[in-house]
């Protein structure tokens, strides 16, 4: 009776091991979660790389706003729709490029 027995606990551990493995790996913690984790880590480094590299185009745009007086100058004309004394603005009709920006 006692081998019986025995063999019975050690089966039931086996199963419980068994059960508790099987939820491990594919509960909400498991290997899909895992690779979906790390495929978002790979789409968040991808997008990380692609800002960075925006922002050192726009940190020497801006660094060569401060050096150029030129740049500056038309910049800030171009934004505030200035002209120099005895320029003459002409103003086709059609989309401004206001409109065609949207």
């Amino acid at each position: 009776m006692r081998p019986l027995i025995q063999k019975a606990a050690l089966f039931l551990c086996f199963t419980a091991l068994a059960m508790y493995a099987y939820v491990t790996y594919h509960g909400p913690h498991g290997i899909p979660a895992l690779a979906e984790k790390r495929r978002q880590i790979v789409a968040l480094q991808e997008e990380n790389a692609t800002l960075s590299a925006n922002n050192r185009k726009l940190a020497d745009y801006v660094e060569k706003l401060g050096k150029d007086k030129n740049t500056q100058q038309k910049k800030v004309r171009e934004r505030l729709k200035l002209l120099q004394p005895g320029e003459t603005q002409l103003m086709l009709p059609g989309k401004t490029p206001e409109q065609k920006s949207e």
